[in-house]
């Protein structure tokens, strides 16, 4: 067995700025659906948002964040794109989700 250790907020903030476009918001949500990082291109890491619900933030994503929703992707089709992370393949209620939605 290989351990690798990192610095794992890090990693996900490097990841959001170098992925992240003009006009999107990428949100890292936990499995309560907490924000616990959001990042817009255009304004950088947002701190306010951050322990907010992420169905008050972006309402097209509120039922694929809610406990009872075993789904992995999610699209509204048109300008917000959703995955969950498991963080434990036994442990399926655990996750980590990201969503990218485009700002108007």
């Amino acid at each position: 067995m290989v351990t690798l250790e990192t610095d794992l907020d890090k990693t996900i903030r490097t990841l959001l700025v170098n992925t992240v476009e003009s006009g999107e918001n990428a949100y890292v949500v936990d499995s309560e659906g907490k924000v616990i990082l959001h990042y817009s291109r255009d304004s950088g890491f947002q701190e306010a948002s951050v322990g907010s619900k992420i169905g008050e933030l972006v309402a097209a994503a509120k039922d694929f964040f809610a406990p009872s929703e075993k789904a992995t992707t999610f699209s509204d089709g048109r300008e917000t794109r959703g995955f969950k992370i498991r963080i434990d393949s036994r442990h399926s209620t655990e996750y980590l989700g990201v969503l990218l939605t485009v700002m108007h």
